[in-house]
C-alpha cells in the first residue's frame, strides 16, 4: 500500500513535549544538521551568563544591604551592596560595549533608597525604603514587555537580553523561528516583574494596615528575601523544563537523521 504524504502542519505554541516543537533552531540552509548544531553549548553558556547576571544584580546587592545594614551605616552599606551591579556594568561595557541597562536601574535604585533615608524620619515610610529596589527592578522587567519598536523591531524582554549574550546569532534564530522559546522567555520575565512589584504592594498594604510599627517591621523584614527566594526558585523550576524541552528535542532530531538520509 502507499503511503499517504501529509503535508506537515505548523508548531503550535503550547503543543506537547512529543510534538513537532522544538527548542532547537533549524540549521541555516545546506548546513549538515550536527546532534545539537551548536545549540546545547549555547544553551549552557546562556545559562551561565543568566545566573551571573541574576547573581550580580539581584541576589548578592539584596544579600549585602541586608547583612550589612545593621552593623554599619546606611550609606557604606549601600555602596557596597553597589559594587556587584557596578563592576558587571563595567564588564558588559568593556567585553560586549554595551550598557547592562539593568544594572544601572540597580545602582539608581540605591540611590534613591539612600534619598528616601535621608529625607524622611517616619518610620513607616522607612520599612518601604528597602523595597524601592525591587519595585524598580520589577518595573525594568515589565517595560521590557511592553509592545515598543526599536530599529524596525519590537523589544525583546529582560530575560531575553540576560542569555542571549552567550551567542547572540543562535539565540536571534531561536528567537525568531520557536514561539514555545519566546512563551518560556515573557512568561520568566512576567514572573519576575509582577513579582518584584507585587512584593512592592504588599509591603504598602503591611505597612498601612498593621497598627504596631514593630510588627509591621518584623513582617516587612522577610517580605523581601521571601519574595526574590520564591521567583529564583520559580526560575530554576522553568529554566529546567526549558533545558529538559530542549534536550529532548535535540535527542529526536538526532534520532531521525538515518531516516532522513534515506
Amino acid at each position: 500500500m502507499q503511503a499517504v504524504n501529509e503535508a506537515p502542519r505548523a508548531p503550535q505554541l503550547y503543543e506537547p513535549l512529543d510534538s513537532t516543537t522544538t527548542l532547537t533552531a533549524p540549521s541555516a540552509p545546506g548546513r549538515p544538521v550536527a546532534a545539537d548544531d551548536g545549540g546545547a553549548a549555547a544553551r549552557r553558556k546562556a545559562n551561565i551568563n543568566a545566573v551571573i547576571n541574576i547573581t550580580a544584580n539581584v541576589i548578592l546587592p539584596l544579600v549585602l544591604y541586608y547583612v550589612l545594614k545593621d552593623h554599619m551605616s546606611l550609606l557604606l552599606a549601600l555602596v557596597i551592596s553597589g559594587i556587584p551591579p557596578a563592576v558587571y556594568v563595567v564588564y558588559n561595557a568593556i567585553r560586549y560595549r554595551t550598557i547592562e541597562y539593568f544594572g544601572v536601574i540597580i545602582l539608581l535604585s540605591f540611590v534613591l533608597t539612600l534619598i528616601v533615608a535621608k529625607a524622611t524620619d517616619n518610620p513607616r515610610v522607612l520599612l518601604l525604603k528597602d523595597s524601592i529596589v525591587l519595585l524598580l527592578m520589577g518595573l525594568a522587567w515589565l517595560f521590557t514587555l511592553l509592545p515598543i519598536t526599536r530599529n524596525g523591531e519590537r523589544q525583546r524582554p529582560l530575560i531575553y537580553t540576560m542569555v542571549s549574550k552567550a551567542d547572540p546569532v543562535h539565540f536571534d534564530m531561536v528567537w525568531k523561528t520557536i514561539p514555545r522559546f519566546r512563551m518560556f522567555v515573557r512568561g520568566l520575565t512576567w514572573m519576575w516583574g509582577l513579582g518584584l512589584t507585587g512584593e512592592f504592594v504588599a509591603k504598602v498594604l503591611v505597612v498601612l494596615l498593621v497598627s504596631d510599627v514593630q510588627q509591621a517591621s518584623n513582617i516587612a523584614t522577610i517580605m523581601s528575601p521571601a519574595v526574590v527566594g520564591a521567583l529564583a526558585f520559580l526560575n530554576m523550576l522553568v529554566t529546567l523544563k526549558m533545558r529538559r524541552e530542549a534536550a529532548a528535542a535535540d535527542a529526536r532530531k538526532v534520532a531521525s537523521e538515518p531516516a532522513a538520509e534515506v
